[in-house]
């Protein structure tokens, strides 16, 4: 058996828990997430960098990121608003870059 101290180390390098969740408790539920790749068509990096801080600061945007060499546009937002989520992404990408387009 395992002490304590070096029982919650292994819990926490196997499942990545961080908090100390004793013996025979699970961590809380967590909101469920989307991510999703997208093609996108952007003119340049600093472009694409404007627009991903932008889309990073919204409502329910768990991380984005807008790749200018690959033209990809990956979202990670809660499962339940992506589309709307979406949608607001593109057209906030849209307002700071009117050339920003996404295949949907």
């Amino acid at each position: 058996m395992l002490s304590g101290r070096l029982q919650r180390y292994s819990l926490q390098l196997t499942f990545g828990w961080t908090k100390d969740v004793g013996i025979g408790r699970k961590p809380a539920e967590k909101e469920k997430i989307m991510k999703k790749k997208f093609k996108c068509d952007i003119d340049c990096a600093a472009c694409a960098a404007k627009v991903e801080d932008a889309i990073k600061k919204l409502d329910g945007v768990n991380d984005a990121k807008v790749n200018f060499m690959m033209q990809k546009f990956t979202l990670d937002a809660a499962d339940d608003r992506f589309d709307a989520i979406l949608k607001e992404s593109i057209e906030t990408g849209k307002k700071i870059e009117p050339d920003f387009s996404v295949e949907v």
